[in-house]
């Protein structure tokens, strides 16, 4: 066979993508040195591997959407997600790759009617998120007792990285409890029962899902956009005056949620 002038590095990695990424080996093949194994059946080996592995890496980030709706449907889906060349991995870390799938998921017409999928991927993204964040210190909460009292409405807090909220307008929690435990006393989901909301955040190499009430979640959402713990309470009390913030702000302590506050100097 006779092959093309070597293109350099940079080209020859376009070439390669471009075809694996089609499907159409033309551009790469005069580049593929001869063996007892054709060039044609050489790429294919590339093209295949490559595909599973994006296949499996969706699958480990999304266990539920397989789930919920079978493997056929779901390999069918992950081709067409991955056939777009906008969708493909961006860094060399397939970790960092899945954050556009739930969207993806509400695009296609044959999962019109399933219109909590989105949300539920959503939910997978964060727990694997979760789980990958980098680690931080845990803040201690004994440390807020040694604050001046006229500081305390002033003080900032900064969330654990693997922190991160989710609200939805459908039952994710139900979802979620039936996908882990089939025998549940959970048998029907009605979709009308939300909406929901979960905390996700990572204690010892496990994440957690932590299923609250609105306040609880509201709350903590407002504290880690920046608010001070003042401005957080007043935004709650504006909206609920039974608001307990006490209670609120002991649920974030006591989840671990926070690694530092930020103290204003006097």
């Amino acid at each position: 066979m006779n092959h093309s002038p070597k293109p350099n590095l940079r080209a020859l990695q376009e070439h390669f993508f471009k075809s694996i990424t089609s499907g159409n080996a033309a551009q790469v093949l005069p580049f593929i040195k001869p063996s007892h194994i054709t060039e044609d059946a050489r790429f294919k080996v590339y093209k295949n591997t490559s595909s599973e592995n994006l296949y499996n890496a969706l699958k480990i980030t999304f266990p539920g959407i397989w789930q919920l709706i079978g493997e056929e449907c779901a390999r069918g889906v992950a081709q067409a997600f991955t056939v777009d060349i906008k969708n493909l991995p961006t860094s060399g870390s397939i970790d960092d790759w899945g954050r556009d799938f739930p969207k993806f998921l509400s695009t296609l017409p044959e999962l019109s009617d399933l219109k909590y999928l989105e949300d539920y991927a959503s939910f997978e993204w964060l727990q694997h998120l979760s789980f990958c964040a980098m680690d931080a210190e845990i803040f201690d909460a004994a440390e807020l007792q040694k604050i001046p009292e006229d500081l305390i409405e002033q003080v900032t807090f900064s969330f654990h990285p693997s922190v991160f909220f989710l609200r939805s307008e459908y039952p994710i929690d139900q979802i979620y409890e039936l996908l882990e435990n089939p025998a549940s006393s959970i048998s029907k989901i009605n979709l009308n029962d939300g909406p929901s909301y979960t905390i996700l955040n990572r204690n010892d190499n496990h994440t957690n899902m932590l299923w609250v009430k609105q306040d609880y979640f509201n709350f903590a959402s407002l504290l880690s956009k920046g608010s001070n713990l003042g401005e957080a309470i007043g935004s709650m009390q504006a909206l609920n005056p039974e608001f307990d913030f006490a209670q609120s702000l002991g649920f974030i302590l006591n989840k671990r949620l926070v690694s530092s506050i930020n103290i204003p100097k006097v």
